[in-house]
């Protein structure tokens, strides 16, 4: 390559071919397209597309909501549940506070939990006052 040389490739042009020559049979020439613009028009569709949007979002915004308040709704505990809770609780209360066959047979007896509690605490504290007496023999 020499440095006289251009270093560009030059134009090359087709020559034209029968459909892009115009002749006068065809009469004047169509307008450019968007030559004349109505900016009514043009406000009325960024507006209304806009206004679209806009209420578009709105829509999912409510609904979101609506959908989100529902689902807390479901999850949180409700009156019922506390209400079950609590006739779960004085139905076990009331077990504990009573006397109860468990096997007639056998005689096998359920007491209330003050007394079963004094009765293990007495055996205990016979048993270590016993050992106490045992150990001080020795």
């Amino acid at each position: 390559m020499s440095h006289n040389e251009p270093h560009y490739l030059p134009a090359e042009h087709p020559h034209a071919d029968a459909w892009h020559r115009h002749s006068s049979e065809e009469g004047m020439p169509q307008s450019e397209h968007a030559a004349r613009i109505n900016p009514y028009g043009l406000y009325l569709g960024v507006f209304g597309i806009l206004g679209f949007v806009v209420v578009s979002v709105v829509i999912v915004a409510v609904y979101f909501q609506s959908y989100v308040s529902t689902y807390r709704a479901e999850k949180q505990e409700s009156v019922n549940v506390s209400e079950d809770y609590v006739a779960m609780r004085a139905r076990a209360d009331a077990t504990l506070a009573n006397y109860q066959w468990i096997d007639m047979r056998e005689g096998v007896v359920s007491l209330p939990i003050d007394v079963a509690m004094d009765n293990v605490i007495e055996k205990y504290a016979g048993s270590a006052h016993t050992d106490a007496r045992a150990g001080g023999a020795n």
